[in-house]
């Protein structure tokens, strides 16, 4: 008798992964076709079917997300930052420089944001849900907003570590909350704004005293600590980095040019060799120039 309980489950949960697959797929064919009006119709449908899942959620975000970015062309006439530029001249020959933004509209960043929240409260376990919300807002520029997303995620953590659930494919392969938080991280500090490593900052240092054996936080840290010009601060995280995942190429390389910048070209060489022994195809040519480099001095 039990076992024909279990494979009725069974049945029942693969018939629920082959339907949301299905649709899943529609939705993207839609997306892809830029089929609007048949997307809203779509996933009201698929919430009305279903209306304790979280998956119509996430793909309503997902929908409302793409269409709330606004590429939009900003002229200056003195470039001062690090952003990209493109040169031209203006209407009356003079020499001016244009860059790319993205903004966000309003009215689909609430949209983005109500899909999120709606998800979450009808299944309060769905990680991948916090974490879209924690990076969309990181990419708003709403870091404060980010900040407190990321540290709800941690003290939910507590009770849900092992009971966390996750849609397959969202947010792009995360499967844990480590991954998910050193994701948010690593995308504040390619943005090389004060606000947003301020907030990096601030997570860093939560999240290594939360989840001190993960290799890629202490990356992270390390990072920021060469951001700041603290290079004795930034050894001493990649180096814990390389002893809790000696195998990691990010780690290896931020270890080994933080070891050549300091001056310990030695243990700069020891590590470059390292790196050319690992299956990582930009850390080998990486270290093969440097090696060549510093072989020739």
């Amino acid at each position: 008798m039990k076992k024909f309980a279990f494979l009725a489950a069974f049945l029942i949960f693969s018939l629920g992964a082959m339907c949301a697959e299905t649709k899943r797929e529609k939705f993207l064919e839609l997306k892809e076709s830029r089929q609007y009006e048949e997307i809203e119709s779509f996933l009201g449908d698929w919430e009305k079917e279903n209306s304790k899942s979280a998956d119509p959620n996430y793909y309503r975000y997902v929908y409302y997300r793409e269409e709330s970015q606004r590429p939009v062309i900003i002229m200056v006439e003195n470039p001062s930052d690090d952003r990209t530029y493109f040169g031209g001249t203006d209407e009356k020959g003079n020499k001016v420089w244009f860059y790319m933004e993205t903004r966000y509209d309003p009215e689909y960043t609430k949209k983005a944001l109500t899909a999120l929240d709606e998800g979450i409260s009808k299944n309060s376990r769905r990680l991948d849900l916090y974490l879209e919300r924690a990076d969309y807002l990181q990419f708003c520029g709403r870091y404060d907003e980010c900040s407190e997303e990321v540290q709800r995620i941690i003290r939910l953590n507590r009770k849900n570590a092992k009971k966390w659930l996750l849609l397959e494919d969202a947010p792009a392969g995360v499967k844990s909350v480590e991954e998910g938080i050193h994701g948010v991280i690593s995308s504040l500090l390619v943005k090389e704004e004060k606000d947003a490593d301020k907030t990096a900052k601030e997570l860093v240092l939560l999240a290594i005293r939360t989840f001190s054996k993960n290799a890629d936080l202490q990356n992270d840290a390390g990072l920021l600590a060469v951001y700041e010009g603290d290079y004795q601060s930034a050894l001493k995280y990649f180096s814990t980095g390389h002893s809790l995942d000696p195998k990691n190429p990010s780690v290896l390389t931020n270890l080994a040019v933080c070891c050549e910048e300091m001056g310990s070209v030695n243990e700069a060489v020891t590590y470059y060799k390292k790196l050319l022994s690992l299956d990582d195809d930009d850390g080998k040519l990486l270290a093969a120039r440097k090696l060549e480099i510093l072989s020739s001095k």
